[in-house]
């Protein structure tokens, strides 16, 4: 895996699941995601990225720190600044979001 084309970074965790095959096991936060395939490779710190999503340090802390879910203003910056379509960071979060619903929710 080239992590210089973030593309080719999954924004899943490889571990080894027992689900059947088609399910996604423990997705990562869009957060550590960013984080991931987009600033450590490429070297940008979190206030660069602040400034050039216009937002504050504050904001983009809390979401590479998954302290705070993907907005759809903040899927919209960064398909601006990373030429990946909203949707596309929104379907990240949505697939966390689902997994940990279901990793919480209890069912009679």
């Amino acid at each position: 895996m080239n992590l210089l084309n973030p593309n080719e970074l999954s924004m899943f965790d490889r571990q080894e699941s027992s689900e059947p095959l088609g399910r996604i096991s423990n997705p990562l936060h869009p957060g550590h995601y960013l984080k991931q395939a987009y600033m450590e490779p490429l070297g940008i710190t979190v206030t660069e990225l602040a400034k050039d999503l216009g937002v504050s340090v504050a904001s983009v802390s809390r979401l590479v720190s998954a302290k705070s879910e993907l907005s759809y203003e903040m899927a919209i910056r960064l398909s601006k600044v990373f030429k990946r379509t909203p949707e596309g960071w929104m379907n990240i979060q949505m697939l966390y979001g689902l997994n940990e619903a279901k990793l919480n929710l209890e069912l009679p």
